[in-house]
């Protein structure tokens, strides 16, 4: 019998909330955000970003369920 692997469940939250999450080029979604990869898929490199607000990038695993509180800093004006 295969071995199926199990998903993994990721969590994003962000301060303030409906920043986008972005995977590269492809938008996952907006905060608060759930989604779900196959266990043991490689890490990836997620920018979490709301205009107005500096971006934020977190490497995230796929290895067990993870939940990221991620608090979003105004940018400098830009006078």
């Amino acid at each position: 019998t295969p071995v199926v692997a199990a998903d993994v469940v990721i969590e994003f939250h962000s301060v303030p909330a409906g920043a986008n999450v972005r995977d590269g080029e492809v938008t996952l979604g907006r905060t608060p955000l759930v989604f779900t990869r196959p266990q043991g898929d490689p890490a990836t490199t997620v920018t979490v970003e709301k205009s107005g607000f500096a971006p934020t990038r977190v490497v995230v695993s796929f290895f067990d369920d993870g939940r990221y509180d991620i608090h979003l800093d105004p940018k400098p004006d830009t006078w």
